[in-house]
């Protein structure tokens, strides 16, 4: 009988033992798909922001034609970088219908802005017009700025604030 019970005890507390350290094992994983999401958008923000450099040098400081190559070469890769990041926080409408739109929107402002550059390329050295296409695509890149910093990361925040006081009250 004591055999028995010591055995059902210490069985009980093998299961207690697994389930509590698979819940925490599964907040645990949240918060690193958290704080990977939060990496992702600051990485989005950086290779951004090095495409538009890598723009204004091309413009304004690339003389040499290995210069220019280099200048086009960086724009290539920062947008190619910009991109693969938008892939990793995809999120679909159903989930957050916010984000979804804001993806979009810098997915769009990336396009607009390969697009606009391309002919800003072919006006070299820069007339009135082509600084109006240069001053938009500035203006394009300051928007996309404004929606990663402050729309994006504050909507990402706000949903992974949520998500932490539903762990909270699991735990």
């Amino acid at each position: 009988m004591l055999v028995t019970y010591s055995v059902v005890l210490i069985l009980s507390l093998l299961l207690l033992g697994t389930v509590l350290f698979a819940i925490i094992f599964g907040q645990l994983a949240a918060v690193q798909q958290q704080t990977s999401r939060y990496t992702t958008v600051m990485n989005l923000a950086s290779h951004i922001a090095s495409h538009r450099e890598a723009f204004n040098r091309l413009i304004f400081t690339a003389t040499t034609e290995e210069q220019r190559i280099q200048a086009l070469s960086d724009i290539n890769g920062a947008e190619a970088r910009a991109k693969q990041e938008l892939q990793r926080l995809e999120t679909s409408y159903e989930i957050s219908p916010e984000q979804y739109f804001l993806l979009r929107g810098i997915w769009n402002g990336l396009d607009f802005i390969a697009q606009q550059q391309s002919l800003v390329l072919q006006e070299l050295p820069l007339d009135i017009a082509g600084f109006t296409r240069y001053y938009t695509i500035e203006m394009t890149y300051n928007y996309l700025d404004n929606y990663v910093y402050s729309r994006f990361l504050s909507s990402v925040v706000t949903q992974d604030a949520q998500a932490v006081q539903r762990m909270q009250s699991t735990i």
